[in-house]
């Protein structure tokens, strides 16, 4: 009996969050300052993303995998997601990415790789030759999120 005690898992509401009645809202900004906040809404969105070339095919390499890098971060530049860390290999690429909110981890993916074919298609004609059909990318992609929920 004493051991299933021990064991427990007990979910309370912290004291610390400052409840006001009168017209103001709810203030949760006691353990929220590192998150990232529009008018409406606070969040902390790292999705992990990867995707593959066609085939397993090892063509990322040298001025290719150079110009990725640029064409990824102009298209994170430009749905203000942050890239934190990433890597680009020969056959594959992974970023890990701080998201707004209103940017799905889906929609993110599918215009990274919409957009890098097509530019990396056009600049770099041994590309082609190795990708017929204009499809450098496979269709499958792979995304997990992290994060953390604690009772602080």
């Amino acid at each position: 009996m004493a051991t299933a005690e021990a064991n427990r898992i007990e979910w309370r509401v912290p004291q610390a969050w400052p409840v006001t009645l009168r017209g103001d809202p709810l203030q949760y900004d006691r353990g929220m300052k590192h998150y990232r906040r529009t008018t409406h809404t606070r969040f902390n969105i790292k999705p992990h993303l990867v995707w593959i070339t066609k085939y397993r095919k090892k063509l990322l390499r040298g001025d290719v995998g150079f110009r990725l890098c640029q064409i990824v971060r102009t298209i994170c530049a430009e749905l203000e997601a942050e890239i934190l860390k990433g890597h680009v290999s020969q056959d594959y690429v992974h970023p890990f990415v701080f998201c707004p909110s209103h940017v799905l981890a889906s929609y993110l993916m599918q215009r990274e790789k919409r957009k890098s074919s097509r530019i990396l298609l056009r600049e770099y004609n041994h590309l082609n030759k190795a990708c017929w059909g204009s499809h450098l990318w496979v269709r499958e992609l792979f995304v997990a999120s992290f994060g953390n929920v604690t009772d602080k």
